[in-house]
């Protein structure tokens, strides 16, 4: 067993290069282009990957960043999970015996994170099950389709946080940026997940 808590992608492109049989990869978000790309290379060399990301606005952009639809042309096997839950798994799989997992999100960043790796044969194959559980539960795509990407709200905006009209007004007034939607008689505003949460609720 190994554990890594320095130049995290680097070591998993290292890795994903080793594989000569098959590349198994189950992340939530997948934007990192250095490993997007070594992704790339193996599909293109005929090494089989099968990925599963969570089918969100994160993952799938319309510019294409990263391009799953060139993994798809590359040979490469795509699942979205659009479930409502959130996929939060890390891992992969490489030619079913060697398993890399850890809070490393496969994005650009500067957080404190983790990967282990391991041949234990009792982790890899907890891994390889609960991979095609994934694979059950998840959607095939040949082609990606815009119009299932799942609108990805961190929990917060689900915990209640009321504010008086006067005090919501006052934190419009100086800049906070805010989503309308209408639940009935009830109006709630939202603010943009990627900043301070704000959620007020007015009842008529």
């Amino acid at each position: 067993m190994q554990v890594y808590f320095q130049n995290l992608a680097l070591i998993i492109e290292e890795s994903l290069r080793q594989a000569r049989q098959e590349i198994l990869i189950a992340v939530c978000w997948l934007s990192h282009p250095g490993i997007f790309e070594t992704i790339l290379a193996q599909c293109r060399r005929g090494i089989p990957v099968t990925l599963i990301v969570n089918y969100d606005q994160l993952n799938i952009q319309p510019e294409g960043k990263p391009d799953f639809q060139a993994f798809i042309r590359a040979g490469g096997r795509f699942y979205g999970y659009t479930q409502p839950e959130l996929m939060h798994h890390k891992f992969c799989i490489i030619d079913r015996h060697f398993l890399l997992n850890g809070s490393f999100n496969w994005t650009l960043n500067n957080n404190r994170e983790n990967i282990i790796g391991t041949k234990h044969p009792e982790l890899v194959q907890a891994f390889l099950r609960e991979f095609e559980a994934l694979r059950a539960a998840a959607r095939h795509f040949k082609q990606i389709d815009y119009g299932l990407v799942k609108i990805f709200q961190p929990l917060y905006l689900l915990e209640t946080a009321e504010y008086s009209e006067q005090a919501l007004r006052k934190k419009i007034t100086r800049g906070a940026q805010v989503w309308i939607y209408h639940t009935g008689r009830q109006v709630a505003w939202i603010k943009d997940f990627r900043q301070e949460p704000l959620v007020a609720r007015i009842c008529s």
